[in-house]
C-alpha cells in the first residue's frame, strides 16, 4: 500500500534540492518521489490478502504487540535489491507513546 500526499511548489523545491544532493545534477522535470519504506511483500508471494495476513497474526501473535520505533534506516535502492546497500540509520528519541500496527 502506498500512501502519496499532495505536492506543493515549496515542497517540489526541496525534492530539488534533495535530487541535486544525491546525483549532483538537477532533475529537469523528471518525477522522483523518495520515499520511506516500512514494509515490503515477499517477491516469491504476490500482495498477501488479508486473510493470509490474519493467519500471521494467529501464528505470531507478537507480530501485533506494541512497537517502540528506535530508528530508522537509509538504504540506497539503485540497482536489484541484492545490489541495496545501507547508507545511514537515524535514530530516534525513546518515545513514551508505542506504535500499534493495524490490521
Amino acid at each position: 500500500m502506498e500512501v502519496t500526499y499532495k505536492t506543493s511548489p515549496e515542497h517540489e523545491k526541496c525534492i530539488d534540492h534533495l535530487f541535486r544532493c544525491f546525483y549532483e545534477q538537477s532533475r529537469n522535470g523528471e518525477r522522483w518521489c523518495p520515499h520511506l519504506s516500512l514494509a515490503y511483500d515477499n517477491e516469491d508471494r504476490p500482495i498477501a490478502p488479508q486473510e493470509y495476513l490474519e493467519d500471521l497474526v494467529k501464528q505470531f501473535p507478537t507480530l501485533y504487540t506494541l512497537r517502540r520505533v528506535e530508528s530508522l534506516s537509509l538504504w540506497n535502492l539503485n540497482g536489484t535489491m541484492d545490489q541495496w546497500s545501507f547508507v545511514d540509520r537515524i535514530r530516534l528519541p525513546i518515545s513514551t507513546s508505542p506504535f500499534r500496527p493495524t490490521t
